[in-house]
């Protein structure tokens, strides 16, 4: 059925081609890039807030920045601390999110029962954000399209 190299020929050609073909596809798929920032100035010099994968309203103290950036989704996750003097600083900033959540709402409720308070911040796009007051860790997540918010 070869023509005395590697390639079939006729359907097998076909069906060989689509296989690989979707095996590229898949792997072209997982462009998700991760970045660490030891601290906040490191990560404006890295230009993160203007690229628009997190809004630039941290406090001055927010160290241990990560943010994973999915390119083809366009959906952005990640984690800081913020000195626990500052969390308000930070919230002053946010608007509290209000039952019902409209995205994420089982991992919002569980990350709550764990201490953290849910917050969105909306510049275009909207972010959610769960920080632990007590600790000043805060995770966050783009997009978020909770439409129950109220500023605080």
């Amino acid at each position: 059925m070869t023509d005395g190299g590697y390639w079939p020929k006729g359907k097998m050609r076909v069906i060989t081609l689509i296989v690989i073909g979707g095996f590229l596809s898949l792997a072209a798929g997982c462009d998700v890039v991760t970045s660490k920032y030891e601290t906040l100035d490191e990560a404006r010099d890295d230009t993160l807030f203007r690229r628009g994968w997190l809004p630039d309203i941290l406090p001055e103290s927010t160290v241990s920045i990560r943010t994973s950036n999915d390119l083809d989704t366009n959906t952005s996750e990640g984690e800081f601390m913020v000195a626990v003097e500052d969390v308000d600083t930070l919230v002053r900033r946010l608007s509290a999110l209000e039952e019902p959540y409209v995205d994420h709402a089982d991992y919002i409720v569980k990350m709550q029962k764990s201490g953290y308070k849910g917050f969105s911040y909306t510049a275009g796009l909207t972010w959610l954000f769960l920080c632990n007051r007590d600790t000043g860790h805060c995770i966050y997540r783009l997009p978020y399209s909770g439409l129950s918010s109220r500023r605080l």
